[in-house]
């Protein structure tokens, strides 16, 4: 069993909405993650499937 204090990462109710012509866009809606020490993750998707977020999210 893995101690909670090997999480190098913890992401909680993540979510990216964007604002669209045809109304909101929710590219992450809710997602949970736990990255622990020594292991990768790999996200991975098609070129131009989601807006970038506007400067004002880096805030």
């Amino acid at each position: 069993m893995e101690r909670g204090d090997d999480i190098v990462l913890k992401l909680s109710g993540v979510r990216a909405h964007f604002r669209v012509k045809e109304g909101v866009l929710k590219a992450v809606d809710g997602i949970d993650l736990e990255i622990r020490r020594g292991r990768t993750l790999g996200i991975v998707g098609e070129s131009g499937c989601c807006p970038p977020p506007p400067p004002s999210a880096a805030k």
